[in-house]
């Protein structure tokens, strides 16, 4: 894990030996604290990189661990932790978990419903029979105003 605080000359770098949200603290306190960098802020907005939709173990998103202790720090300097995304760029499911296997497509009953290269649904000719919702091996496809549960395949 590093850490540097903008505008100095402070980097901290730390192994997560004793787990993400300790190593957190750690780097926390290293770099001048929480409170060297809200001062008197009542909120603080976290941005965590949620979009991405993988395990944080790919490195490619936020652990929940880190964001924890992140939000600690931010309260016990008396403001508010806020965690939210860029307006637009809310949580996209299809397009961070789907893997492309196609096997939405072949259990699709029509041709040409489901571009794997977009990842859009030609709406004009689905017939919403929900077939490739409940084969999707990864879960990835979500169908508005539809909380079902999936099939066992």
């Amino acid at each position: 894990m590093l850490a540097t605080r903008p505008g100095t000359d402070t980097i901290a770098i730390t192994r997560t030996f004793d787990g993400i949200e300790a190593a957190t603290h750690r780097v926390v306190s290293q770099t001048g604290g929480m409170a060297s960098v809200i001062k008197d802020a009542k909120i603080a907005v976290l941005k965590p990189n949620f979009v991405a939709g993988r395990s944080a173990e790919t490195g490619s998103t936020t652990s929940f661990a880190l964001l924890k202790a992140v939000a600690e720090e931010v309260h016990a300097c008396g403001a508010e932790p806020v965690p939210c995304e860029t307006p637009g760029t809310e949580f996209d499911r299809e397009a961070t978990y789907c893997t492309r296997c196609g096997v939405c497509v072949q259990a699709c009953p029509l041709p040409d419903v489901i571009d794997l290269k977009t990842l859009k649904v030609n709406y004009k000719t689905c017939q919403r029979c929900l077939l490739c919702y409940e084969a999707c091996p990864e879960n990835a496809i979500s169908v508005r105003g539809y909380s079902g549960t999936r099939r066992p395949l």
